[in-house]
């Protein structure tokens, strides 16, 4: 079994106490392989608590279990949820914005998951078929690179990756996701969930987006971090500063040239802390129309055949609520303009049951935000975490959701890793119970 490699055992049972307790003997007893056991082991889903241990090796398997009986749950090995909900919460995808972008992202799932890496491909093919470019994915792959620091390379990045990520969560899912919000640059991208744009149309808007913000970074401007609501922010701006985000009722994102965003970090008060933003642009500002963008966006992107969201429900941070008009050229150009209003979709996205919102992005960016609109009503987690293994962040969110009473479609793991021939998945067989199945990891 490859190094990387690891599997997944969920378990089901209205007393995991004492399945977990009638298990381990057998296990203990027993002198199959690791994969013997997963071509063997039989299991329901039905029971009011979930467990599930990742490993890869069997005394890694027989460890976590035992952590489990003693009350210590082995971080990262042993996820329990005591409780699991009869219905599963409808599931919203949230596509961050700019920020977290880096090279190397991506770079395992690439190796490790067929199936991310074939979207990431066609995503790639959709941005050139616009740009007429050379391919850039190399590039983001590569540690060695610095592709990622420039607003083009960032970009693009950031759509291929989305795309790819939301190929690869479905892959995983056997129910759909119930919506899609986008955060600014991830607003295609989560057009493209929704089925509100085709693949063509959501790249050709990233392509229209870079392209035109490009001219944005030539101006000397920037964004800062604000732990204020818009509202207590707003009065306290000079005219050449405007809000840019409202995130949450105690975060706000301000946007303008450098010299007044260096003026107002000493005139606000000692209060209200502000944290820089590693941009070199002003994002959502009237330096977009400085730069004669209304006009020439608007004209690049009249040929778009938006549809009405036909996939899921699109959750716009343009409008602040549920989409339920074409996203046309004017919508697109309103998505760079006007103040990214990510509080009101994710309450539009609450009101119509979200409780479950999965980040796609190369790093957390919003979760905090979610805590703070949502409480208790909902739970977040990020499909990758900058500087944690992405097999086992997007291990941890699959788990997350399993954990949250959604049903995962295990034997999406059997296409993973071409190497693995005999230690490979199994599908549900049919009356309520299934064969464990390998997850690279």
């Amino acid at each position: 079994m490859p190094d990387h490699l690891h599997y997944l055992f969920p378990l089901a049972s209205d007393d995991l106490h004492a399945a977990v307790t009638a298990l381990v003997p057998t296990l203990e007893k027993g002198n199959a392989s690791l994969a013997e056991l997963y071509r063997t082991w039989s299991f329901s889903d039905r029971g009011a608590s979930r467990l599930v241990v990742r490993a890869s090796t069997l005394p890694e398997l027989l460890n976590g279990l035992h952590s489990f009986l003693n009350g210590c749950p082995k971080p990262d090995v042993v996820f329990v949820a005591m409780s699991v909900p009869a219905t599963p919460p409808p599931l919203v995808y949230i596509f961050s914005g700019m920020g977290g972008q880096w090279n190397g992202m991506g770079a395992t799932l690439y190796e490790v998951c067929p199936v991310f890496a074939s979207a990431l491909t066609t995503a790639e093919d959709a941005l050139l078929a616009v740009s007429g470019g050379s391919r850039f994915v190399p590039a983001m792959l590569d540690l060695s690179s610095t592709s990622m620091t420039t607003n083009a390379g960032a970009q693009a990045g950031n759509f291929v990756l989305q795309v790819a990520l939301l190929a690869e969560l479905s892959s995983r899912l056997i129910a759909p996701y119930m919506g899609a919000l986008g955060l600014s640059a991830g607003e295609p991208a989560a057009a493209y969930a929704a089925g509100s744009l085709s693949l063509g149309d959501a790249a050709k808007v990233a392509w229209t987006r870079l392209v035109m913000q490009n001219r944005v970074a030539e101006h000397n401007g920037g964004m800062l971090a604000v732990r204020a609501s818009a509202a207590t922010i707003a009065p306290l701006l000079p005219a050449e500063v405007e809000v840019a985000a409202v995130l949450s009722p105690h975060l706000s994102t301000v946007t303008g040239p450098t010299q007044a965003l260096d003026a107002l970090r000493t005139t606000l008060p000692s209060s209200i802390v502000t944290i820089n933003i590693p941009m070199r642009a002003a994002y959502h500002s009237s330096i977009m129309e400085q730069a004669n963008i209304p006009v020439d966006l608007v004209m690049a992107l009249q040929d778009l055949s938006p549809q009405i969201s036909a996939r899921a429900r699109h959750f716009s941070t343009v409008t602040g609520d549920e989409m339920f008009t074409p996203v046309n050229a004017a919508y697109w150009y309103a998505s760079v303009r006007q103040p990214v209003l990510f509080q009101s979709a994710v309450e539009s996205a609450l009101r119509a049951g979200g409780a479950v919102f999965v980040e796609l992005g190369p790093h957390s960016s919003v979760a905090r935000a979610i805590d703070c609109i949502a409480g208790a009503s909902a739970s977040s987690v990020p499909s990758m975490l900058r500087g944690t293994n992405e097999l086992l962040q997007l291990d941890r969110a699959t788990i997350h959701l399993y954990l949250h009473g959604h049903a995962i479609q295990w034997r999406y793991a059997e296409a993973c890793v071409p190497s693995v021939t005999t230690e490979q998945a199994v599908a549900p067989l049919g009356d309520g119970t299934h064969r464990v199945v390998p997850l690279a990891a």
